[in-house]
């Protein structure tokens, strides 16, 4: 399964180290793979055709060599969002007519067709003392949104240990996610090699912190398998 053809144009990028022959990120997508039982596998790509629209036409030039299923993803409408971004502060314990409001204007804000973006700038919001004002402020985009976010959870729950941080950075390049119990054994050994003593009271406050991003909900038992 390949996530996307950006990623497969980071590895085209470099290419050039290891074969003399000049690639697409396209012509790294195999024409031929053998049936089930063989070697039973779906490739899924996927394609902003806006941002690329060459590559998008190269791709549906190949389709012929593939059993393809196309499905083109549109953006959310402001109805969807007004709608979506009212059951996420309502997950989140904020409703009423402040909420209803918040998400009338919230459907106009130009990055709030990202479900992600929804997600995050639902958490910012219901997390604050003042929500409207909140509002006024969250940043124009998924990035800005995302690095504000844990700065915010930062200053309140780390208390200058680094904790968290390194929390996110382990988080994000571990291959299959991190126990809880691996992620202290990490911060313990950086302490010990630093020569600092470990607080594991203040680990456990920034792992409260980090909720917003961890995807731990039911059904998600390891299998064996790789996951997103």
């Amino acid at each position: 399964v390949v996530d996307s053809i950006e990623e497969l144009d980071m590895w085209t990028s470099h290419s050039d180290r290891y074969i003399e022959e000049s690639f697409s990120c396209i012509d790294w997508i195999p024409t031929r793979i053998l049936p089930a039982p063989n070697f039973p596998v779906r490739i899924i790509v996927s394609i902003d055709h806006v941002a690329m629209p060459e590559r998008a036409a190269q791709l549906q030039k190949r389709q012929a060599a593939f059993q393809v299923n196309e499905v083109f993803i549109g953006e959310l409408s402001k109805e969807a969002r007004v709608y979506a971004f009212s059951r996420l502060l309502a997950e989140r314990g904020f409703a009423g007519d402040s909420s209803k409001a918040l998400s009338e204007k919230f459907g106009n804000h130009p990055a709030s067709a990202n479900a992600m973006y929804l997600h995050f700038a639902a958490v910012e919001v219901s997390e604050t003392a003042d929500p409207e004002r909140a509002m006024n402020r969250i940043a124009s985009n998924l990035s800005e949104l995302v690095m504000g976010l844990i700065s915010r959870i930062e200053h309140e729950v780390d208390g200058g240990s680094g904790y968290l941080r390194d929390m996110v950075g382990l988080i994000c390049s571990a291959r299959r996610g991190m126990l809880e119990t691996e992620l202290w054994e990490v911060i313990k050994t950086k302490c010990v090699s630093t020569g600092v003593m470990p607080k594991a009271y203040r680990f456990y406050a920034c792992m409260a912190g980090l909720r917003p991003f961890l995807n731990a909900g039911p059904g998600l038992a390891d299998v064996g398998g790789d996951r997103g």
